[in-house]
């Protein structure tokens, strides 16, 4: 077997030959084209792409040129190991099997890889390659330390269980919690738990790699046990086992049999170099998917940490759902914003719901994410119905086309359509960790509709599937609220309401009665701000 080249982008650029030979090319051209290639990790470059970062002052015939100048003069450069280099008509990338690199694999180097600056002496004048190297120097610290084999730390999300029956609650919990704690014990594992299943408190948050979902069924006195793991970058699965258990009696010890063995299995599983695909692309998804996860958290500081997130994954790679995502992001910015700043944000989210629909206007979950912000944001109730039908078509079972539809038909009055439309979501959301906000959905639906027990018993369980220790979500407080005042539970009621004025100290009833108040009707406003006004009487 040959030994591979060596190609080091952190601190001076620098190709090695099996020999020790040095292989760099002289051009800053050619060297540039080589670290594009080398950071995309095998994956491959479309040369309008290769192009746009180091010819993107030229006219399209003299970039094409260009770039195949550069790729001429690169193939005789390496000579003999010219080879390295994969030329198609779709594009260009590298053999992986025959080079390593540094940000991806354990080379021998002088220095610490996380202490040297990503390309330190490139000489591209472009500003497009400026840009692209600025990003990844802001990178690739993390991710050398994410995606190298030698001291790698890979992220593994733990999501709710699904479980059917109690028993099967507290077995498939007790397994999660150990499992968890397994991975974290493990070395090169640390873990972000949606699920509150274990208490990593001490670990910093990070964004997931890979998912974790298990899912517990107890029937004919037997357990089965269903583990997945999935990729965050390619949402494909990557192991997953079933494990069937006769009977209650020596439950623990098959639990501790089958964690043993699902904790070496994910481990062989996750060892693999090339798991994650292209590194910018893994980068840009977990940022995404960092970002969702603090949009449902709705504090001002974890809404102002998703908006730097949800811009760095687009400039990584401006995808359309990117876009999308930061339009829905606007709608829980609604609520913080002052009336003189309304009418800048609805500037930014019609730029970003035209950019959104320009890059991904056939994808039902980023016409969903849009359909919601015009109905929340513009009121624009005919462009959110016209955004949400082609989504329901194209595909109907997807949870956010099923809450954006159900939210519009709460915001038109609609009220029988979208109860029917939230209860649906609920129940198809059993796994999902913002699950809380599709129950707020129903009970904000149930108060208005004056089903007050219900919308109360939807407010309850909106908080109790919250992770524990963290803000409680506004609008479940602002309608729990309500619906207990109606109740004639005022105490209980008078409790929630502190709770919320902890939360948001400027919140005053006379709020709901504004015009860009996301109620569906004067009527609803009413309803809500007067048993609002109740509670801040009875607090005082």
């Amino acid at each position: 077997m040959k030994v591979p080249i060596v190609i080091r982008l952190m601190g001076q650029f620098r190709i090695i030959g099996a020999n020790h030979e040095d292989l760099t090319p002289v051009g800053a051209k050619e060297t540039g084209l080589l670290a594009l290639l080398a950071v995309s990790n095998g994956q491959i470059c479309t040369r309008s792409w290769l192009r746009s970062k180091l010819w993107s002052d030229r006219a399209c015939k003299q970039s094409q040129d260009s770039l195949r100048q550069a790729i001429a003069s690169l193939k005789k450069q390496l000579g003999s190991h010219n080879s390295i280099m994969i030329v198609t008509r779709e594009g260009l990338s590298l053999d992986r099997e025959r080079v390593k690199i540094d940000l991806f694999d354990e080379v021998a180097t002088k220095h610490s890889v996380s202490k040297d600056t990503f390309l330190a002496d490139h000489r591209i004048r472009d500003k497009e390659f400026i840009k692209w190297v600025a990003n990844r120097r802001e990178v690739f610290p993390d991710q050398s330390q994410s995606l190298t084999k030698q001291d790698a730390t890979t992220v593994v999300g733990i999501l709710p269980l699904v479980a059917i029956g109690d028993d099967a609650t507290i077995v498939g919990n007790n397994l999660l919690a150990r499992l968890a704690m397994s991975l974290s014990c493990l070395g090169p594992f640390s873990i972000c738990d949606y699920a509150g299943v274990a208490d990593f408190s001490g670990q910093t948050r990070t964004e997931p790699d890979v998912m974790l979902l298990a899912r517990c069924y107890y029937y004919d006195n037997s357990f089965t046990i269903t583990i997945m793991l999935t990729c965050v970058s390619s949402n494909k699965l990557l192991w997953s086992t079933v494990k069937s258990i006769s009977g209650k009696n020596n439950i623990q010890k098959n639990i501790f049999f089958l964690i043993t063995q699902s904790t070496d299995q994910i481990a062989n599983t996750l060892s693999n170099d090339f798991l994650f695909g292209s590194a910018e692309q893994h980068q840009a998804k977990k940022l995404v998917i960092g970002a969702i996860d603090k949009i449902f958290s709705t504090s001002t500081t974890d809404l102002n940490e998703a908006e730097n997130a949800l811009c760095k994954a687009i400039e990584i790679e401006p995808k359309g759902i990117y876009y999308g995502w930061y339009a829905y992001l606007m709608a829980f910015r609604c609520e913080e914003l002052k009336e003189e700043y309304a009418e800048e944000l609805k500037s930014k989210t019609h730029h970003l719901s035209q950019q959104a629909l320009k890059l991904d206007n056939n994808n039902p979950l980023t016409l969903s994410l849009l359909a919601h912000a015009y109905s929340f944001i513009f009121r624009d109730f005919n462009r959110a119905a016209s955004l949400i039908e082609p989504a329901i078509k194209m595909n109907s079972d997807l949870i956010l086309v099923q809450d954006s539809y159900a939210l519009l038909n709460f915001y038109t009055e609609k009220y029988e359509q979208a109860r029917a439309a939230a209860l649906q979501v609920l129940e198809n959301s059993v796994f999902n960790p913002y699950r809380f906000c599709f129950a707020t959905s129903l009970c904000m639906i149930d108060t208005v509709m004056g089903n007050y027990e219900k919308a109360a018993e939807y407010g309850e369980l909106a908080i109790a599937l919250q992770k524990p220790n963290e803000k409680i979500f506004a609008p479940t407080l602002r309608y729990l609220a309500v619906a207990l005042e109606h109740t004639g539970k005022r105490e209980e009621a008078s409790n929630i309401f502190r709770i919320l004025k902890k939360q948001e100290p400027s919140l005053h009833s006379s709020e709901v009665l504004r015009d860009a108040y996301p109620v569906p009707s004067k009527a609803a406003g009413t309803l809500l701000s007067n048993s609002l006004s109740k509670l801040e009487h009875s607090i005082h």
